[in-house]
């Protein structure tokens, strides 16, 4: 029975580095041969619906469930429509109501009739906590020396318009391979664990520095996604210094393991299912 992960942006060349180091089978080898389907072509022609049915289907990770950017809503309805549920698993998924709705966890139904779910946002009593697989990056547990006060992480789509000449990376851009874009991953890390602060708009980039031990702010939390970290950022208010705002963060030195631990259980659950 063959495997799909069905995720959004997993295109190796362009797109956000965070969906792309989300995809669980870059770090499980029994997922290495897995096909994957980019959300919102599910059901175009170069993705048939036929290939849903009867596969062993894992949606995420990313910001796929309750999203109000039309492709992916499409996508996943469509995913969930055809693929079986006995056989389909959501895995580090999360929220990601964009603009004034963003404010309630609103989970999707469907949730309740697949085999396995975990999902990257803590929401305790209510959902199984998952983190993003992105949390297994090895360059994750490496040391940096810090040469910056602070540096910018941005979302492409949601910058930070600020007046500081501070250091800033983006989380989008186009690469001349897949090993490039891999490659980019590991500069972006690199980046934020120079820092002893970080400024992002990028989900990624606030999990990715406080799993390096950073204080983190977020300067533009347009989603819901930035409402349910298991150890919380802080959301820069309007019209406060970045250096006021970093004062009220906290920095968390010592959780990286515990959000390992987590993805390997569930990775562990996901191969019994499926029988990998």
């Amino acid at each position: 029975m063959s495997t799909l992960i069905v995720s959004n942006r997993l295109d190796p060349f362009n797109g956000n580095l965070g969906d792309f180091a989300s995809d669980p089978s870059l770090y499980f080898p029994w997922l290495q041969s897995a096909k994957k389907m980019q959300l919102d072509r599910v059901g175009a022609k170069v993705l048939p619906i036929r290939r849903l049915r009867g596969a062993n289907v894992i949606i995420g990770g990313g910001g796929l469930l309750e999203t109000t950017l039309p492709a992916f809503k499409w996508g996943m309805e469509r995913v969930i429509r055809h693929a079986d549920p006995a056989r389909t698993v959501v895995w580090g998924a999360g929220l990601n109501a964009h603009g004034a709705d963003n404010a309630t966890a609103i989970l999707p139904s469907y949730l309740d009739d697949l085999a396995l779910v975990g999902i990257r946002d803590y929401l305790p009593g209510r959902t199984r906590w998952v983190p993003c697989s992105s949390v297994l990056l090895p360059e994750l547990q490496q040391d940096y020396k810090v040469t910056q006060e602070a540096v910018i992480y941005d979302n492409w789509q949601f910058p930070w318009v600020n007046d500081t000449f501070l250091s800033r990376m983006v989380n989008n851009r186009r690469f001349a391979s897949p090993a490039a874009k891999r490659a980019a991953v590991s500069q972006v890390i690199a980046f934020l664990g120079s820092a002893e602060v970080v400024l992002t708009s990028a989900y990624h980039g606030a999990l990715w520095a406080t799993l390096l031990g950073k204080k983190v702010v977020v300067t533009r939390p347009f989603s819901s996604k930035f409402n349910y970290f298991r150890h919380k950022p802080v959301v820069l208010e309007e019209g406060e210094q970045w250096q006021d705002a970093a004062e009220r963060a906290r920095a968390y030195p010592d959780v990286l393991d515990d959000y390992r631990t987590e993805v390997n259980k569930f990775a562990d659950e996901v191969r019994a299912l499926f029988r990998l």
